[in-house]
């Protein structure tokens, strides 16, 4: 299966790369998986900015999948799903 995988703000700074393709042999996966899977092929700061300490999502991660926010790391990614992957920025 192919998921395109799309950074966005700091997220883009701390992959490297503003896009990617994450093919996988299995049929699905689960969105904790891939960021798990995407925590390894990327350096540190990638890692520090996706997953905490235990390896779970951090909370205030925003990621949509197919435009639709997806709050739950247990969410099942499908063949020919789009992610997207961004840090909320705020100001004033």
């Amino acid at each position: 299966m192919r998921v395109s995988v799309e950074y966005m703000s700091l997220i883009r700074d701390a992959s490297g790369v503003d896009a990617e393709d994450l093919i996988s042999q299995t049929d699905s996966l689960t969105l904790a998986d891939m960021l798990e899977h995407l925590a390894e092929n990327h350096a540190e700061p990638f890692r520090a900015a996706v997953l905490d300490n235990s390896g779970t999502m951090h909370p205030w991660l925003m990621v949509t999948v197919n435009d639709v926010l997806v709050r739950s790391p247990e969410a099942i990614l499908r063949d020919g799903d789009r992610v997207t992957i961004a840090v909320p920025i705020s100001g004033g």
